[in-house]
């Protein structure tokens, strides 16, 4: 990867707002979404790093968060990460149907 070493945090990680310019990849995303340089970089400025950038990187996760498998990693998806912050068991024991309804319930992201 290179580049991520000015942004205050990753770019596949919510939190405080980036600044324009830390990455050729958060410059693009800043041009057209000026709230993740302005308020905070939320999950939405974190799918951008996918539609915007063209970049596959922040999905690292074991296997997708809409199908049930192997317990997840918190840091491979934001959604993923606030589902196990309410949820335990999907990120230390297995991603059941449960947590595949939370992604729904708690994050408001649609499973096809």
């Amino acid at each position: 990867g290179g580049g991520g070493g000015t942004c205050a945090h990753g770019l596949c990680t919510t939190g405080a707002k980036l600044t324009s310019g830390c990455d050729p990849c958060v410059t693009q995303i800043c041009a057209r979404d000026a709230y993740c340089c302005q308020s905070a970089w939320d999950n939405i400025c974190v799918s951008e790093v996918s539609t915007i950038c063209g970049l596959n990187v922040c999905g690292t996760c074991a296997h997708p968060k809409c199908s049930t498998g192997a317990r997840l990693s918190p840091s491979c998806d934001p959604c993923v990460a606030t589902i196990c912050s309410l949820d335990s068991y999907c990120c230390s024991v297995a991603w059941d149907s449960i947590c595949v309804a939370e992604v729904s319930v708690i994050c408001g992201e649609t499973c096809p």
